[in-house]
């Protein structure tokens, strides 16, 4: 699957680029805890960063390409 990289701010600073395309290595569902309530739930995209490191993100930082 194909994405496009629609954020990259936040509280730490990611190393994608807004606009870009990415391949989506493997898509993963985190479920909710409410254990770890702050902690993210949902989809994640292992995608490779700019920096050819291979990492996981939110899915809400994306764009899927049909």
């Amino acid at each position: 699957m194909k994405v496009i990289c629609i954020s990259s701010k936040g509280w730490e600073p990611l190393p994608l680029t807004i606009g870009k395309m990415y391949d989506v290595i493997k898509e993963s569902q985190i479920p909710f805890s409410p254990q770890r309530y702050d902690d993210p739930s949902g989809p994640f995209y292992l995608v490779r960063c700019d920096n050819d490191e291979e990492k996981h993100f939110e899915a809400n930082r994306f764009r899927e390409l049909t």
